[in-house]
């Protein structure tokens, strides 16, 4: 009984570890990365059921396959996935306040936005979808 004990007390000790640390992870990204910069201006409620995930580098912070991305005539919108969510409230960023420039960024991102001294590198998918694609603006 005292082993069974044991062994529960280790094993919430350890979720409790896990989780703390995953969150704190998952926090501390959001601020290297400047999310929570880019929150501060345009952070929104609003977010549309049609989205599409991708990759990005936002000011060298990899969101691998994590981020899901809308966009429409007005702007583009970001969230993450859930499991990322703590610290990266959805974004919605117009078009005018985006700089772009196309080119051979990385391995696997064509496309570089810059939004307020923020470098955001996104993969061909969403490059695709950009109205100023075929544009350099830097």
């Amino acid at each position: 009984m005292a082993s069974a004990l044991y062994m529960l007390s280790i094993l919430v000790v350890f979720s409790i570890f896990f989780v703390s640390l995953w969150s704190g992870i998952v926090l501390l990204i959001s601020y290297l990365s400047r999310w929570q910069y880019l929150a501060k201006t345009y952070q929104t409620s609003n977010f549309p059921e049609d989205v599409k995930w991708c990759s990005a580098l936002l000011n060298r912070c990899r969101y691998s396959g994590t981020i899901r991305y809308a966009v429409n005539e007005t702007g583009l919108y970001l969230r993450t996935a859930k499991l990322f969510t703590l610290g990266h409230k959805p974004l919605f960023i117009p078009w005018d306040k985006m700089e772009y420039e196309s080119g051979r960024f990385y391995l696997f991102y064509p496309a570089k936005i810059k939004v307020d001294g923020v470098t955001i590198y996104m993969g061909k998918d969403v490059q695709k979808e950009l109205p100023f694609r075929n544009q350099d603006y830097v």
